[in-house]
């Protein structure tokens, strides 16, 4: 057994800086502040900053001040990212429509490396993001795609010179053109590349494609396996790269807005919110009665950590563009991947925290006990936030605490403090709980054990995590290749992932878009009256551009591609036939208008969920027509009547086959979702609940996953069309939800308890513990929960019952049965032969709480009511819906 550290005080006193009287309930803010503050110049005093230059630093300062992003950080991010490339595509009209020529022949290079075109232009919008990171990641899966786009066609000209000469079905260049172009489409579709590369590999691909089925057409191409500098394919592979590289810029001008920033900020502010939503916790159930303002602060708190908890990873994997095979960027990304990891196990306990705060009835022995641990609970809670607040700001400077120096002495005199507090808080609990002549387990403080338990567990994760930073052999773990080459390498080799490339979903998505399209090249190829043109590559282009995964109503993805589309060709055609004009109150304006259209889309497309999706488009097909070259001559409306027609077809089109080739309608799919999601509940459970297994499943968040991916299905069947049938029970598929994440969640902190070792990946179960589930009296429980669960699936098919009559699964009493009185009522016998079985009595200041099993038994009891309760409401939902 555990002792306590040497410098331990007494079982007596009160450890060292908790006071004795009573302790403010509300967070101080002020306070957290200071700490903060005070623990990052402790431990990165020696930590360079990240910006090196005064000018980029000031730069920064003056965008955050004329954007308010003290008001709205994220609102001035996005509008910041949408003025830098206002104001570069302004200024690329001056080049483009002025003569600029000198003894360099500045203009002439311009053109010829396209680097001001508008093919580059378009390039430049949709691979231009948020981050460096992203948009390196964007940039190199756009000309990845675009390489692969151009080469392909290459090689036919190179098999077939000049392409189809005679237009005919049995012409053996005709043959080839089809299938060989055929099996690129299906290929690329198929095979497990990036979605930016799919799009870029295919909108290229299709206009040397139809190149080489128009006869004539052949003689402007690289033939033979030559390369002719001037051609299509060379000049549009230069476009693609120098599209890309300017986006890059932009980002980098006139100071990085780099991923690797945004990740350090994001875990900075995720401790800090962890350390508040502990302290309100703390602050409400500590009390001696219920405090809604406290609780709303808990809420707020909780809900701002969940954010920052979400963001998070997908900052650190972008910064891995940003890393460039630097050492200290792949040690700050793995030691950023480890904060996330067990700020999500703070986030499981805190998440039952916030539903047992809920439900506390604040009975005599709930107040006797917690202000009395008040002091050692807040100690607790302070003390695990400022060792994971000072661990943080190592791990986002990427440092680690040096051997010789005192760092790591201060780090390991921080957790023994820690330890103290701990211990101090155990034997406090154990002394309360005494002097109320409770026994070691006891269903009046099943909740006030589960919340020290939880408070102890934050500690622990604390000291694992600095045990983890002061590691001697850290940098030998870490197995991401810090060469960027290699791991590109290594990231090819996905394409070929038997996993994805046999998934239905993948299959059904490479098939729906094959079909689109080959029949939007194939009628492109045809053409039709004067309605559409013989040998048009737009309608295949388009389909290309406007590929996507989305599940949802295929009618509402596709009239909302129209509208942006639609939109962007015909405002980008009216300012052009306006403002086209080769004098100089034309150019300004231009420019001007332009700066106003391009800062308006994109800024929507970063800022809006919602209709981030339509300004893309207009941004995309609308701003070329800002870019062309000035003309004295009236603007012809045919070619955009033309592109009209292009794009109203292919949507039709896509929508048809999107229809026809579906794996079902929405609500069919979110209902299917959720019942795989349940079903892994429960598989899950009987997996814990098996006394043969002897091992705890490793929680890698799969179940989160699919329960996060039937949400998305939910509210996208809310918007397809239900014609005659009734309308989307969406009340009833929220509150499946909300039970599955609840019981989820219930389901962790019983597998936490029963690992003794409180890891997350594999593990054994604890002695004590499986007998504690095997007693005859916890089995029953456990059958009964299971049964309840099994019963689910039916109880769903609620969302599928598309009939005006009665759903006749409500009227079965079986299935409608409330067993929360009898799991209750089975309690007492649970508890009595706990207590009976074993011996739960543990010497004074021998084991932290979160290691205690009366404490481990009483989280696992309250997690059976959890799931109980959680199902009961779920019930209510069903009868109301």
């Amino acid at each position: 057994m555990k002792q306590p550290p040497a410098h331990s005080r007494g079982d007596e006193e009160a450890p060292e800086d908790v006071a004795t009287e009573k302790t403010p309930l509300l967070v101080d803010k002020e306070k957290v502040k200071r700490s903060r503050v005070e623990v990052a110049t402790r431990y990165v005093e020696t930590a360079a900053e990240f910006l090196p230059s005064k000018a980029m630093k000031g730069s920064r300062m003056v965008c955050e001040t004329m954007l308010l992003a003290r008001l709205n950080p994220v609102f001035a991010h996005h509008a910041e990212i949408a003025l830098r490339a206002a104001g570069f595509l302004a200024m690329a009209v001056v080049p483009r429509n002025f003569h600029i020529g000198s003894s360099l022949d500045l203009e002439s290079n311009i053109r010829y490396l396209r680097l001001l075109s508008p093919e580059a232009m378009v390039q430049l919008v949709y691979t231009l993001y948020k981050t460096v990171g992203e948009t390196i990641a964007f940039a190199w899966g756009g000309m990845f795609g675009s390489f692969l786009g151009s080469v392909y066609p290459w090689v036919m000209f190179g098999l077939h010179p000049r392409g189809v000469f005679v237009y005919h079905p049995l012409d053996p260049a005709f043959i080839f053109g089809i299938v060989s172009g055929s099996v690129f489409v299906i290929l690329m579709l198929w095979l497990n590349f990036d979605m930016l590369t799919k799009i870029f590999a295919l909108s290229t691909f299709v206009w040397h494609w139809m190149g080489f089925m128009h006869p004539g057409k052949g003689s402007e191409y690289s033939n033979g396996f030559n390369i002719k500098p001037d051609g299509p394919m060379v000049q549009g592979l230069l476009a693609a790269v120098s599209g890309s590289l300017l986006a890059i810029l932009i980002t980098l001008f006139p100071y990085p807005i780099l991923a690797a920033e945004k990740a350090r900020e994001t875990a900075e502010t995720l401790v800090d919110m962890t350390g508040q939503t502990w302290s309100a916790a703390v602050a409400f159930y500590c009390n001696d009665h219920p405090d809604p303002y406290a609780m709303a602060e808990l809420e707020r708190s909780y809900e701002q950590m969940s954010k920052a908890m979400d963001t998070l990873a997908g900052h650190i994997d972008n910064s891995w563009w940003e890393c460039f095979g630097r050492a200290s960027m792949h040690r700050m990304r793995k030691m950023l991947y480890r904060l996330e990891a067990v700020s999500e196990e703070t986030r499981e306990r805190l998440t039952s925290i916030v539903a047992a705060c809920k439900v506390e009835d604040w009975s005599p022995s709930h107040v006797s006990v917690m202000t009395r641990c008040l002091p050692h609970v807040q100690q607790v809670a302070e003390r695990s936030h400022r060792l994971l607040a000072g661990l943080a700001g190592l791990a986002c400077c990427g440092e680690l605490p040096p051997e010789g120096g005192g760092e790591k002495a201060r780090i390991r005199a921080d957790v023994e403090d820690l330890r103290c507090s701990m211990l101090a808080l155990a034997t406090e609990f154990r002394a309360a709980k005494a002097d109320a002549g409770l026994p070691e387990v006891s269903e009046q403080l099943l909740a006030e054990h589960a919340f020290c338990f939880s408070a102890s567990s934050y500690g622990r994760i604390a000291i694992e995590y600095a045990e983890y930073m002061c590691d001697a052999n850290f940098d030998e773990t870490w197995r991401e290749p810090n060469n960027m080459v290699l791991a590109l390498k290594n990231g090819l080799g996905g394409i070929f992932d038997r996993s994805v490339l046999f998934d239905l979903t993948h299959i059904n998505f490479a098939v729906k878009n094959s079909v689109a399209i080959l029949l939007c090249f194939y009628i492109g190829l045809h053409g039709y009256s004067k309605m559409i043109l013989q040998f048009s590559p737009g309608i295949a282009n388009t389909a290309s551009i406007l590929l996507s995964r989305f599940t949802g109503s295929a009618m509402k993805k596709n009239l909302s591609r129209l509208q942006g589309v639609v939109i962007g060709l015909v405002v980008g055609e009216m300012a052009y036939a306006v403002l086209g004009w080769c004098e100089l109150w034309a150019h300004i304006a231009m420019a001007v208008l332009l700066a106003l259209w391009v800062s308006f889309t994109l800024f929507m497309y970063y800022d809006s969920p919602t209709y981030g999706g339509i300004t893309i488009l207009m941004a995309a097909f609308g701003t070329k027509y800002f870019l062309k070259e000035c003309s004295s001559e009236v603007v012809d409306p045919a070619a955009t009547y033309y592109s009209v027609i292009d794009v109203v077809v292919c949507i039709v089109l896509m929508t048809l086959v999107d229809s026809v080739l579906s794996l079902g309608r929405p609500s069919r799919m979110a209902h299917k979702s959720m019942v795989a999601a349940w079903a892994s509940i429960q598989k899950a459970m009987e997996s814990l609940f098996d006394d043969a297994k002897t091992e705890v499943r490793c929680r890698g968040g799969a179940i989160r996953g699919q329960i996060h991916a039937a949400e998305h299905l939910g509210n996208e069947a809310e918007d397809e069309p239900r014609f005659w049938r009734t309308p989307w029970r969406a009340s009833v598929f929220a509150a499946s939800a909300r039970c599955a994440m609840k019981v989820r969640t219930d389901l962790a902190n019983m597998e936490y308890c029963i690992s003794p070792d409180h890891s997350i990946g594999d593990c054994h179960k604890s002695k004590l513990l499986s007998d504690f589930m095997n007693l005859p009296e916890c089995k029953e429980v456990q059958k009964r929960i299971l049964f309840k669960i099994g019963q689910i699936d039916r109880l769903l098919n609620i969302l599928v019952h598309e009939e005006d009559a009665t759903f006749p699964d409500v009227c079965e009493p079986e299935i409608m049965s409330d067993i929360r009185r009898q799991v209750a009522d089975a309690m007492d016998s649970v508890i009595s032969a706990a207590n009976k079985a074993f011996d739960l009595k543990t010497p004074d200041d021998s084991r932290m709480l979160d290691e205690d099993d009366c404490a481990r038994i009483s989280v696992i009891l309250l997690s059976f009511l959890g799931m109980v309760d959680s199902m009961r409401r779920f019930r209510e939902a069903v009868v109301r819906g």
